[in-house]
């Protein structure tokens, strides 16, 4: 019969394999157990909505007021300006204040011209070429460098509704285009209705 030698180096890694698998437990329990016995922190309470505070109804009509007031202050400062536009527009006039009174410059100005398509009808020359807009044109022959102590009166001789689609947008087109272009304050003002 033969005998059966043990081989200890079998043993050994069977061993080490062992101590590393007992060794990684023990950790891993040791994890569990501190965070089991750390502090928890609570989750904090939810906060009910809240309503935003509406603010008084008698404080926005005093600031809207107060800017109203504001806003008349300071265009009631600008000297006037008036554009004298006829209904088939033409510039006819330009007109302005100064301390010596009034002056008024009669020009034969088109600001519409027809157009070669039928279907469009007029042009409103302004929208073409920005030089040729309305205040700007005010502004060369006034010889100033810019509109912003100036209030532009666009006077119509007839209604809104009388004038031809291309001069009431154009027009409308140059008073915004004013104040980006020339720091002016213009204002579209057709004449009264008459009962």
């Amino acid at each position: 019969m033969r005998r059966r030698v043990t081989r200890y180096a079998e043993l050994t890694s069977l061993l080490d394999v062992l101590f590393i698998l007992l060794f990684a437990a023990l950790i891993q329990a040791a994890g569990i157990v501190s965070a089991a016995t750390e502090p928890v922190e609570p989750e904090p309470e939810p906060v009910a909505p809240t309503e935003p505070a509406q603010p008084a109804a008698a404080e926005h009509a005093e600031l809207k007021q107060r800017a109203i007031d504001e806003l008349t202050r300071s265009i009631g400062e600008r000297a006037g300006v008036y554009a004298r536009i006829s209904r088939d527009g033409v510039l006819t006039a330009i007109e302005r204040e100064h301390a010596g009174g009034a002056q008024r410059l009669d020009v034969d100005t088109p600001l519409v011209e027809v157009s070669d398509d039928a279907d469009v009808g007029l042009i409103y020359l302004g929208e073409r070429r920005p030089e040729w807009r309305l205040c700007t044109r005010i502004r060369v022959t006034l010889g100033v460098p810019d509109l912003s102590d100036r209030l532009v009166v666009f006077a119509l001789d007839a209604p809104l509704t009388e004038l031809p689609v291309a001069l009431v947008e154009g027009l409308r087109a140059d008073q915004e285009a004013c104040f980006t272009a020339e720091r002016g304050v213009a204002m579209v003002v057709p004449p009264e209705d008459t009962p």
